[in-house]
Formats: C-alpha cells, sequence, structure tokens
C-alpha cells in the first residue's frame, strides 16, 4: 500500500490515493463465486476456462463422452449420464422431417 503524503496546500491529491472500484470487485468476487458454485452442484463434471476475447473468461462444460467443451449437458430421461446434444443423439424440432411438415401445415 502507497504511504499517503499531502501535497503543499496539505491536501491530498486522487492520485495518491488507493482506488477501490465497485465494478472490479464485484467482478472478482463474481469470477470467484461462479466457480465454486459450478465446482460444487457439478460433482464429476469437468469445468474448462478459456480467455475470452478483450479480456475475461468464458467457463464450459467437458462432456463426459466425447470430452468435448460445450455450453450445454442434456440428461435424457431415463438415464441418469449428462451428455452433449451430439452424444445424446437429440436433435432440434426443426430438424426432423417430420416435425417440419406438421409445423408448416400447422401454420397454414
Amino acid at each position: 500500500m502507497k504511504i499517503l503524503k499531502a501535497n503543499y496546500l496539505g491536501r491530498f491529491t486522487l492520485e495518491s490515493c488507493q482506488k477501490v472500484s465497485i465494478k472490479d470487485l464485484l467482478a472478482l468476487v463474481k469470477r470467484k463465486l461462479t466457480k465454486e458454485i459450478l465446482s460444487m452442484e457439478l460433482d464429476g463434471i469437468e469445468l474448462i476456462q478459456t480467455s475470452a476475447h478483450y479480456g475475461g473468461v468464458r467457463y464450459w462444460f467437458k462432456c463426459p463422452l466425447c470430452e468435448q467443451k460445450v455450453c450445454n449437458l442434456y440428461q435424457i430421461p431415463k438415464k441418469e449420464s449428462l451428455c452433449c446434444r451430439k452424444c445424446s443423439g437429440l436433435k432440434y424440432k426443426k430438424q426432423r422431417f417430420k416435425g417440419m411438415i406438421e409445423e408448416k401445415i400447422g401454420n397454414l
């Protein structure tokens, strides 16, 4: 910590004082808290941390089956394990041919 010295008028200048920014403090707390909460709630699921453009970090899940970094893990009914969309074989409704026809007929 810097030693504070008064200027020639007996007052401290802004530059001579230590600054505590609420923005920096909240960012630090958020990073630590996010990582701690995620590690507690997802026991057995690995988290991957990558650096984001313009600073900061981004967290990813590591799929237990294919070991790829993904944003979302899914639990299929009647299965206990979590896995990514590709490993689980899940498709979006619009990716199914039958679903696309039903949707177009329903919009008429």
